[in-house]
Protein backbone atom coordinates (compact mmCIF):
# COMPACT_ATOMS: atom_id res chain seq x y z
CA UNK A 1 0.00 0.00 0.00
CA UNK A 2 2.71 2.31 0.93
CA UNK A 3 4.42 1.45 -2.45
CA UNK A 4 0.91 2.37 -3.91
CA UNK A 5 0.91 6.12 -2.44
CA UNK A 6 4.08 6.94 -2.89
CA UNK A 7 3.81 6.02 -7.12
CA UNK A 8 0.15 8.34 -7.05
CA UNK A 9 2.43 11.30 -5.20
CA UNK A 10 5.35 10.86 -8.07
CA UNK A 11 2.80 10.88 -10.29
CA UNK A 12 0.75 13.70 -9.38
CA UNK A 13 3.93 15.55 -8.86
CA UNK A 14 5.24 14.82 -12.57
CA UNK A 15 1.54 15.77 -13.93
CA UNK A 16 1.48 18.95 -12.51
CA UNK A 17 5.10 19.94 -12.65
CA UNK A 18 4.66 19.24 -16.73
CA UNK A 19 1.27 21.84 -17.07
CA UNK A 20 3.29 24.36 -14.89
CA UNK A 21 6.11 23.87 -17.17
CA UNK A 22 4.19 24.55 -19.96
CA UNK A 23 2.33 27.17 -19.25
CA UNK A 24 5.32 29.01 -18.73
CA UNK A 25 6.64 28.32 -21.51
CA UNK A 26 6.56 31.87 -22.55
CA UNK A 27 8.34 33.45 -19.87
CA UNK A 28 11.45 31.99 -21.27
CA UNK A 29 11.66 35.49 -23.50
CA UNK A 30 12.33 38.38 -20.75
CA UNK A 31 10.73 41.23 -21.66
CA UNK A 32 11.50 44.05 -19.04
CA UNK A 33 8.25 46.28 -18.65
CA UNK A 34 6.69 44.81 -21.73
CA UNK A 35 3.94 43.51 -19.22
CA UNK A 36 0.40 45.30 -18.59
CA UNK A 37 -2.33 45.12 -15.57
CA UNK A 38 0.73 45.67 -13.32
CA UNK A 39 -1.84 45.68 -10.22
CA UNK A 40 -1.57 41.82 -10.68
CA UNK A 41 1.40 41.71 -9.39
CA UNK A 42 1.06 43.91 -5.83
CA UNK A 43 0.83 41.44 -2.64
CA UNK A 44 -2.88 41.15 -1.43
CA UNK A 45 -1.91 41.08 2.36
CA UNK A 46 0.09 42.30 4.65
CA UNK A 47 1.37 39.68 6.53
CA UNK A 48 2.88 38.34 2.49
CA UNK A 49 4.55 41.58 2.22
CA UNK A 50 6.12 41.45 5.93
CA UNK A 51 7.55 38.39 4.72
CA UNK A 52 9.31 39.92 1.67
CA UNK A 53 6.66 38.50 -0.41
CA UNK A 54 7.62 34.68 0.30
CA UNK A 55 4.36 33.38 1.10
CA UNK A 56 3.50 30.78 -1.33
CA UNK A 57 3.86 28.23 0.90
CA UNK A 58 2.03 30.08 4.00
CA UNK A 59 -1.33 31.41 2.97
CA UNK A 60 -3.57 28.84 4.18
CA UNK A 61 -6.87 30.71 4.12
CA UNK A 62 -8.67 33.16 1.59
CA UNK A 63 -5.15 35.21 1.17
CA UNK A 64 -4.07 32.01 -0.73
CA UNK A 65 -6.29 33.15 -4.29
CA UNK A 66 -3.27 36.04 -4.57
CA UNK A 67 -0.31 33.63 -4.29
CA UNK A 68 -1.29 29.43 -4.62
CA UNK A 69 -4.52 28.50 -4.51
CA UNK A 70 -3.42 25.00 -3.65
CA UNK A 71 -3.18 26.57 -0.09
CA UNK A 72 -7.36 27.38 0.26
CA UNK A 73 -7.11 22.97 0.31
CA UNK A 74 -5.58 23.24 3.68
CA UNK A 75 -7.90 25.87 5.12
CA UNK A 76 -8.30 25.48 8.82
CA UNK A 77 -11.62 27.34 9.07
CA UNK A 78 -14.77 26.32 7.43
CA UNK A 79 -15.44 29.99 6.25
CA UNK A 80 -12.38 32.86 5.97
CA UNK A 81 -12.49 36.28 5.04
CA UNK A 82 -10.17 39.20 4.29
CA UNK A 83 -9.78 42.76 3.19
CA UNK A 84 -6.34 44.18 2.65
CA UNK A 85 -5.48 48.23 1.81
CA UNK A 86 -2.57 49.52 0.34
CA UNK A 87 -1.57 53.11 0.07
CA UNK A 88 0.53 53.02 -3.07
CA UNK A 89 2.95 56.07 -4.05
CA UNK A 90 1.35 59.10 -5.77
CA UNK A 91 -1.78 58.81 -3.94
CA UNK A 92 -2.42 55.48 -6.00
CA UNK A 93 -4.44 52.89 -3.38
CA UNK A 94 -5.01 48.88 -4.08
CA UNK A 95 -7.73 47.29 -2.71
CA UNK A 96 -7.70 43.39 -1.92
CA UNK A 97 -10.79 41.00 -0.79
CA UNK A 98 -11.87 37.40 -0.59
CA UNK A 99 -13.96 35.03 1.15
CA UNK A 100 -13.07 31.41 1.36
CA UNK A 101 -15.72 28.26 1.86
CA UNK A 102 -14.63 24.52 3.01
CA UNK A 103 -17.33 22.14 1.93
CA UNK A 104 -16.01 18.97 3.83
CA UNK A 105 -14.65 16.18 1.44
CA UNK A 106 -15.56 18.09 -2.05
CA UNK A 107 -13.34 20.99 -1.51
CA UNK A 108 -12.53 24.57 -0.65
CA UNK A 109 -14.36 27.58 -2.79
CA UNK A 110 -13.26 30.74 -2.97
CA UNK A 111 -13.81 34.23 -4.36
CA UNK A 112 -11.28 37.33 -4.93
CA UNK A 113 -11.26 41.15 -5.74
CA UNK A 114 -8.68 43.22 -6.41
CA UNK A 115 -9.57 47.09 -7.06
CA UNK A 116 -6.94 49.26 -8.44
CA UNK A 117 -7.91 53.23 -7.19
CA UNK A 118 -5.59 55.66 -9.40
CA UNK A 119 -7.64 58.74 -8.82
CA UNK A 120 -8.92 61.35 -11.01
CA UNK A 121 -6.81 62.81 -14.51
CA UNK A 122 -7.13 66.10 -15.19
CA UNK A 123 -7.43 65.32 -19.29
CA UNK A 124 -5.69 67.85 -21.68
CA UNK A 125 -5.91 67.82 -25.66
CA UNK A 126 -3.35 69.66 -28.18
CA UNK A 127 -5.35 73.04 -29.69
CA UNK A 128 -4.33 76.21 -31.28
CA UNK A 129 -4.63 78.30 -28.66
CA UNK A 130 -2.19 80.68 -26.63
CA UNK A 131 -1.39 77.54 -23.63
CA UNK A 132 -1.02 75.27 -27.09
CA UNK A 133 -4.09 73.13 -25.09
CA UNK A 134 -7.69 72.84 -24.08
CA UNK A 135 -9.39 70.99 -20.64
CA UNK A 136 -11.37 68.22 -21.85
CA UNK A 137 -12.27 67.45 -18.18
CA UNK A 138 -11.53 64.97 -15.57
CA UNK A 139 -10.51 61.09 -17.00
CA UNK A 140 -11.72 58.23 -14.78
CA UNK A 141 -9.03 55.32 -14.79
CA UNK A 142 -9.39 52.44 -12.45
CA UNK A 143 -8.23 48.71 -12.58
CA UNK A 144 -9.77 45.94 -11.01
CA UNK A 145 -9.94 41.43 -11.64
CA UNK A 146 -12.70 39.11 -9.84
CA UNK A 147 -11.86 35.57 -9.92
CA UNK A 148 -13.33 31.81 -8.59
CA UNK A 149 -11.24 29.33 -7.07
CA UNK A 150 -11.52 25.48 -5.96
CA UNK A 151 -8.84 23.57 -4.68
CA UNK A 152 -8.73 20.14 -3.03
CA UNK A 153 -6.43 17.42 -1.37
CA UNK A 154 -5.71 14.61 -3.47
CA UNK A 155 -4.19 12.88 -0.15
CA UNK A 156 -2.46 13.51 2.63
CA UNK A 157 0.25 14.51 1.17
CA UNK A 158 -0.43 16.31 -2.35
CA UNK A 159 -3.14 19.11 -2.87
CA UNK A 160 -4.01 21.25 -6.18
CA UNK A 161 -5.90 24.00 -6.74
CA UNK A 162 -6.65 26.53 -9.29
CA UNK A 163 -8.59 29.75 -9.97
CA UNK A 164 -10.27 31.62 -13.36
CA UNK A 165 -10.14 35.14 -12.82
CA UNK A 166 -11.67 38.36 -14.77
CA UNK A 167 -9.50 41.09 -15.37
CA UNK A 168 -10.58 44.77 -16.30
CA UNK A 169 -8.52 47.71 -17.14
CA UNK A 170 -9.58 51.22 -17.84
CA UNK A 171 -7.22 53.93 -19.56
CA UNK A 172 -9.36 56.68 -19.55
CA UNK A 173 -10.28 58.46 -23.01
CA UNK A 174 -8.61 60.39 -26.07
CA UNK A 175 -8.95 61.67 -29.46
CA UNK A 176 -7.03 60.53 -32.36
CA UNK A 177 -7.48 60.57 -36.02
CA UNK A 178 -8.15 57.64 -38.12
CA UNK A 179 -5.00 57.58 -40.39
CA UNK A 180 -7.76 55.76 -43.38
CA UNK A 181 -10.86 58.10 -42.78
CA UNK A 182 -9.08 61.33 -41.35
CA UNK A 183 -11.93 61.34 -38.82
CA UNK A 184 -11.33 62.13 -35.22
CA UNK A 185 -12.07 58.94 -33.41
CA UNK A 186 -12.93 59.05 -29.44
CA UNK A 187 -10.88 56.09 -28.32
CA UNK A 188 -12.22 54.06 -25.21
CA UNK A 189 -9.05 52.61 -23.98
CA UNK A 190 -10.82 49.80 -21.89
CA UNK A 191 -9.89 46.06 -21.88
CA UNK A 192 -10.93 42.77 -20.23
CA UNK A 193 -10.37 38.75 -20.42
CA UNK A 194 -9.82 36.16 -18.49
CA UNK A 195 -6.61 34.72 -16.76
CA UNK A 196 -6.00 31.51 -14.99
CA UNK A 197 -3.71 30.63 -11.60
CA UNK A 198 -2.43 27.28 -10.71
CA UNK A 199 -0.92 25.64 -7.96
CA UNK A 200 -0.05 22.82 -6.01
CA UNK A 201 1.47 21.70 -2.44
CA UNK A 202 3.43 18.72 -1.32
CA UNK A 203 4.23 17.57 2.09
CA UNK A 204 7.07 15.02 2.21
CA UNK A 205 6.64 13.64 5.67
CA UNK A 206 9.91 15.28 7.39
CA UNK A 207 7.97 17.83 10.35
CA UNK A 208 6.44 20.45 8.96
CA UNK A 209 8.83 20.86 5.97
CA UNK A 210 6.68 21.57 2.31
CA UNK A 211 6.96 22.68 -1.33
CA UNK A 212 5.25 23.89 -4.12
CA UNK A 213 4.84 25.42 -7.35
CA UNK A 214 2.68 28.36 -8.57
CA UNK A 215 1.62 29.95 -12.40
CA UNK A 216 -0.25 33.46 -12.11
CA UNK A 217 -1.54 35.40 -14.92
CA UNK A 218 -1.61 32.79 -17.25
CA UNK A 219 -3.97 34.60 -20.36
CA UNK A 220 -4.15 35.04 -23.96
CA UNK A 221 -2.83 38.71 -25.30
CA UNK A 222 -5.22 41.34 -24.48
CA UNK A 223 -5.73 43.94 -26.90
CA UNK A 224 -6.80 47.64 -26.71
CA UNK A 225 -8.75 47.46 -30.44
CA UNK A 226 -12.21 48.87 -30.00
CA UNK A 227 -12.45 52.43 -30.36
CA UNK A 228 -15.52 54.32 -29.89
CA UNK A 229 -16.27 57.22 -32.83
CA UNK A 230 -18.30 60.13 -31.55
CA UNK A 231 -20.08 62.38 -33.73
CA UNK A 232 -21.75 61.56 -36.54
CA UNK A 233 -24.78 60.55 -36.03
CA UNK A 234 -23.51 57.58 -33.70
CA UNK A 235 -20.71 55.48 -32.43
CA UNK A 236 -19.13 52.26 -34.11
CA UNK A 237 -16.25 49.84 -33.61
CA UNK A 238 -12.59 50.17 -34.60
CA UNK A 239 -10.37 47.44 -34.54
CA UNK A 240 -6.54 48.95 -34.57
CA UNK A 241 -5.60 46.17 -36.99
CA UNK A 242 -7.48 48.15 -39.82
CA UNK A 243 -4.98 51.19 -39.35
CA UNK A 244 -2.38 49.26 -41.13
CA UNK A 245 -2.37 45.96 -38.22
CA UNK A 246 -0.59 47.98 -35.26
CA UNK A 247 0.20 46.40 -32.78
CA UNK A 248 0.67 49.52 -29.94
CA UNK A 249 -2.54 48.52 -28.12
CA UNK A 250 -1.59 44.77 -27.35
CA UNK A 251 -0.09 43.61 -24.08
CA UNK A 252 0.58 40.55 -21.89
CA UNK A 253 -0.17 40.41 -18.39
CA UNK A 254 2.46 39.43 -16.04
CA UNK A 255 2.88 35.60 -15.99
CA UNK A 256 4.68 34.63 -12.92
CA UNK A 257 6.23 30.97 -12.60
CA UNK A 258 6.66 30.61 -8.18
CA UNK A 259 8.11 27.73 -6.48
CA UNK A 260 8.32 27.56 -3.50
CA UNK A 261 9.36 26.18 0.10
CA UNK A 262 8.80 26.63 4.09
CA UNK A 263 9.26 25.25 7.06
CA UNK A 264 8.94 25.66 11.13
CA UNK A 265 12.61 25.74 11.99
CA UNK A 266 11.25 24.99 15.88
CA UNK A 267 10.36 21.41 15.19
CA UNK A 268 13.78 20.34 14.77
CA UNK A 269 13.86 21.10 18.94
CA UNK A 270 10.90 19.15 19.89
CA UNK A 271 8.21 20.99 21.90
CA UNK A 272 8.11 24.56 21.57
CA UNK A 273 4.43 25.26 23.38
CA UNK A 274 3.01 26.97 21.08
CA UNK A 275 5.55 28.51 19.29
CA UNK A 276 6.67 29.07 15.80
CA UNK A 277 9.44 30.25 13.52
CA UNK A 278 8.76 29.71 9.86
CA UNK A 279 11.38 30.52 7.41
CA UNK A 280 9.73 31.00 4.31
CA UNK A 281 12.26 31.28 0.38
CA UNK A 282 10.19 31.80 -3.11
CA UNK A 283 11.78 31.30 -6.07
CA UNK A 284 10.07 33.58 -9.01
CA UNK A 285 10.64 33.56 -12.54
CA UNK A 286 8.10 36.44 -13.59
CA UNK A 287 7.81 37.11 -17.43
CA UNK A 288 8.82 41.08 -17.39
CA UNK A 289 12.00 40.21 -15.81
CA UNK A 290 14.57 38.10 -14.68
CA UNK A 291 14.50 35.34 -12.08
CA UNK A 292 14.05 37.18 -8.02
CA UNK A 293 14.02 35.50 -4.87
CA UNK A 294 12.08 36.32 -2.28
CA UNK A 295 13.36 35.56 1.62
CA UNK A 296 11.19 35.77 4.64
CA UNK A 297 10.43 34.54 8.79
CA UNK A 298 8.05 34.57 10.81
CA UNK A 299 8.12 34.36 14.74
CA UNK A 300 4.57 33.56 16.36
CA UNK A 301 3.10 32.62 19.98
CA UNK A 302 0.44 30.84 20.79
CA UNK A 303 -1.60 32.20 17.95
CA UNK A 304 -2.02 35.66 20.01
CA UNK A 305 0.98 38.00 18.05
CA UNK A 306 3.43 37.18 15.02
CA UNK A 307 6.50 39.38 13.93
CA UNK A 308 8.06 39.55 10.38
CA UNK A 309 10.62 40.23 8.74
CA UNK A 310 11.66 39.47 4.76
CA UNK A 311 14.09 40.73 1.85
CA UNK A 312 13.55 40.80 -1.69
CA UNK A 313 16.22 40.06 -3.84
CA UNK A 314 16.89 41.52 -7.68
CA UNK A 315 14.70 44.26 -7.19
CA UNK A 316 15.40 47.76 -8.73
CA UNK A 317 13.23 49.78 -6.08
CA UNK A 318 12.13 47.32 -3.00
CA UNK A 319 13.80 45.35 -0.72
CA UNK A 320 13.59 45.16 3.06
CA UNK A 321 9.90 44.41 4.59
CA UNK A 322 8.24 43.92 8.48
CA UNK A 323 5.66 43.67 10.06
CA UNK A 324 3.47 42.49 12.88
CA UNK A 325 0.07 40.47 13.31
CA UNK A 326 -2.02 40.33 16.21
CA UNK A 327 -5.13 37.97 16.77
CA UNK A 328 -8.02 38.65 19.62
CA UNK A 329 -11.14 37.08 19.54
CA UNK A 330 -11.54 35.87 16.27
CA UNK A 331 -10.02 38.50 14.27
CA UNK A 332 -6.54 39.22 12.89
CA UNK A 333 -5.04 42.15 12.14
CA UNK A 334 -1.94 42.81 9.93
CA UNK A 335 0.57 45.37 9.33
CA UNK A 336 3.07 45.72 6.73
CA UNK A 337 6.38 48.09 5.93
CA UNK A 338 8.33 47.61 2.86
CA UNK A 339 10.88 50.04 2.15
CA UNK A 340 11.60 51.91 -1.07
CA UNK A 341 15.06 53.28 -2.43
CA UNK A 342 13.48 56.33 -3.81
CA UNK A 343 10.09 57.04 -2.43
CA UNK A 344 8.31 56.84 0.93
CA UNK A 345 7.33 52.97 2.09
CA UNK A 346 4.64 51.66 1.64
CA UNK A 347 1.84 50.26 4.16
CA UNK A 348 -0.76 47.67 4.09
CA UNK A 349 -3.18 47.23 6.41
CA UNK A 350 -5.17 43.59 6.51
CA UNK A 351 -8.12 42.93 8.64
CA UNK A 352 -9.50 38.79 8.03
CA UNK A 353 -11.80 36.59 10.46
CA UNK A 354 -12.52 32.82 10.63
CA UNK A 355 -14.77 30.48 11.66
Amino acid sequence: MKTTAMKNNVLWILVFSLILLVATAPAAIIKKGQTGAGFLKLDGHARAAAMGSAYMMMGYDASAMFYNPACLGLMEKRIDLMATSTMYIADVKYYHSAAAMRLGNIGTFGLSLVYADYGTIEGTRVAATDAGWVDIGDIEIGAMAAGLAYSKPINDKFTIGGQAKIVNQNLGWNWELDPQEGDTLEIDNKVSGMAFDFGTIYYPGFKSLRFGMSVRNFASEYDFDKFTEAGGGGYYYYDDEGAGGSQEGRFELPLTFTMGVAMDLLDLMGSTEGQSLTLAVDAVHPRDYSERLHLGMEYQFKDLFAVRGGYKFNYDVEGLTLGFGVHVAGIRIDYAYSSLEYFDGLNRFTISYGF
